[in-house]
């Protein structure tokens, strides 16, 4: 089952980590809830004892994939899940003066032409999932980005009373726009959607006790990226390695450099003098510098019309080969990263965690848990 183990020291203390295999047999059954915490406790003290291990601490961290998926206290026995949920603290957390949130509490929502329209919480869920994320990915995928759109909403109606049907984040379309576009699939396709936003009711993610402004993308290059600059310490940079194994990771444009200088509007003899300046945390551009025209990477990336800032170059005159890793900008939740976790064995809290660090996950519903 363990593979492997490191003694460190975190915070003067030694912790014990215990690497397991990734399958989805051992993943599930560290999920299972007929598994108890004297029997993970008994297996980690059997290897520990077996193994001849010389460990003093008391904390041990359970690792599958290098992400901690859970904690262990040796002395009581204690197993937690690596994110945990709470009820929310409504001195610090206030939606609009109503204490009871549910998904049933009507949010205010502002369309396109700028009128405000009325609907229920979890309607409004269905008609960013069903938009922002595909039918067909395992479950505890769509749960994630459940929280992460009801997460978003939240967090608007907190800060300005409503929130706007077409956003930076999601984008909102009534469900009935699909009832054309799954055809016969529609029925089990809002079915699954439902399930989604059901087993995650109310749930949203926290960070020092405030809701956090979530973010997500399509594909990341393999590493999802910072913006700790933008006081969003819950997005920083963290592994994505499931992403190098999509088909769509990869993609290669071509274009003449006459195409690629009226895109830019430069002169198509500086794009014989291409530098990269700076990189970003997730390995991304983040500024360039072609001929004597500066950009950022995700000028770059707009004008251009690519699907990422992780972008390198290849000059065969007269044609540039524009060689792009992953889709979307990298903050937040990987979608096609989430589904390859969950496809792997991991839940929704796992995948959260790994792509939130240290945010808690609360249940926004008084007096329940």
């Amino acid at each position: 089952m363990f593979y492997k183990y490191i003694i460190a020291s975190v915070n003067n203390e030694e912790v014990l980590y215990l690497y397991m295999s990734n399958s989805y047999e051992i993943a599930k059954d560290f999920n299972s809830s007929n598994t108890t915490d004297e029997d993970i406790k008994k297996r980690v003290t059997n290897y520990i004892n077996n193994r001849g291990i010389s460990f003093k601490g008391n904390k041990v961290y359970l690792v599958v994939d290098d992400i901690i998926i859970a904690s262990l206290s040796l002395n009581n026995s204690k197993y937690d899940p690596i994110i945990k949920e709470y009820l929310p603290d409504y001195k610090k957390i206030k939606f609009s003066n109503n204490k009871n949130i549910d998904d049933t509490y009507n949010i205010k929502l502002q369309q396109s032409d700028k009128t405000i329209k009325t609907l229920p919480l979890k309607h409004y869920l269905l008609g960013t999932l069903a938009t922002m994320i595909s039918p067909y990915f395992n479950i505890e995928a769509i749960k994630a980005q459940a929280i992460i759109s009801r997460t978003y909403c939240l967090k608007k109606m907190q800060e300005e009373g409503f929130v706007k049907a077409v956003n930076p984040i999601q984008l909102y379309r009534d469900i009935n726009y699909y009832k054309l576009l799954w055809g016969k699939n529609y029925s089990s396709n809002i079915g699954k959607l439902t399930t989604a936003i059901n087993e995650t009711a109310g749930k949203f993610l926290s960070y020092q006790g405030q809701i956090i402004e979530p973010d997500y993308h399509i594909i990341s290059n393999g590493k999802t990226e910072s913006k700790e600059f933008d006081n969003k310490p819950y997005l920083n940079t963290v592994n994505s390695i499931w992403d190098l194994k999509d088909p769509s990771y990869l993609k290669t444009t071509i274009m003449t450099f006459q195409e690629m200088a009226r895109l830019l509007n430069i002169n198509p003899d500086d794009i014989n003098d291409i530098e990269i300046l700076n990189i970003t945390k997730g390995n991304r551009i983040k500024k360039i510098r072609i001929g004597n025209n500066i950009f950022s990477g995700q000028n770059i990336m707009t004008l251009l019309k690519l699907p990422s800032n992780d972008i390198s170059f290849v000059i065969n005159k007269p044609y540039i080969k524009l060689i792009t890793r992953g889709i979307g900008n990298g903050y937040g939740m990987s979608q096609h990263g989430a589904n390859a976790m969950a496809n792997s064995g991991y839940n929704y809290n796992h995948i959260l965690a790994h792509y939130f660090p240290n945010t808690k996950l609360y249940r926004a519903v008084d007096n329940k848990q």
